[in-house]
């Protein structure tokens, strides 16, 4: 499996399965051992085993930080002008495969606005048409976790927010605080609801004709 920037992310399960293949690579070619691992390597698109290696060694790190983190999922198109890593964040494109499972629940629960009925998709449409939704719309997401002592990490979505308001134009669409999923969304004020689980929105504008947004994105915090 290969992140967004073509690094390639390894379930272990998935090198498990290469290693019996090249058991039995070894046994009907009477080849070395390490010969038909990178042989049973390359049949799967990979350069040899120690890019399988490799790949699970990042699949296990960022499964690390997607449990015991904090990890955020903005649109790519809301992050121009934004300068999140002067809050800690560092992105990071492999959390998207720990993030995965969450985000296709997100959508399976998101209300289908062509539904007049205002049923959710999981009642409106096929898992599979669900899953197409899901996909294109996770390529959309760049994700980052917080690097931050274990002392200072924020343990709530509010003092996530509170962290990103001055460095982010647009607020994270999901957060997730080890593991858990916290998707973004407007309450009936039109602020932050961390709890609802069916609506992802975009920052309000102040209609003043100011780069300003009424839960505090965009405010310069020098002043």
């Amino acid at each position: 499996m290969s992140g967004m920037n073509g690094t390639h992310h390894v379930p272990p399960e998935t090198r498990t399965f290469l290693a019996k293949q090249a058991r039995r690579h070894k046994r009907e070619h009477c080849c070395g051992h390490r010969t038909a691992l990178d042989a049973v390597a390359k049949l799967h698109r990979f350069d040899n085993w120690k890019q399988v290696a490799d790949g699970v060694s990042r699949w296990e790190r960022t499964r690390r930080l997607f449990e015991s983190g904090c990890v955020v999922a903005f649109e790519m198109k809301e992050l121009e002008g934004s300068n999140l890593s002067e809050a800690g964040f560092v992105e990071e494109s492999g959390l998207s495969f720990h993030c995965n499972d969450s985000l296709f629940e997100h959508i399976r629960n998101s209300i289908d606005e062509r539904d007049a009925a205002g049923r959710p998709f999981r009642e409106t449409e096929p898992d599979e048409v669900t899953r197409d939704i899901h996909e294109n719309d996770l390529f959309s997401l760049c994700f980052f976790h917080l690097e931050s002592a274990d002392d200072s990490a924020p343990n709530t979505p509010e003092s996530v927010h509170e962290l990103l308001r001055h460095v982010a134009f647009w607020r994270p669409v999901h957060i997730w605080l080890d593991g858990v999923h916290h998707p973004v969304g407007p309450d009936a004020n039109g602020a932050v609801d961390y709890h609802q689980s069916s609506v992802v929105v975009d920052g309000y504008y102040d209609g003043e004709g100011e780069d300003i947004w009424h839960d505090g994105f965009g405010l310069d915090s020098s002043v």
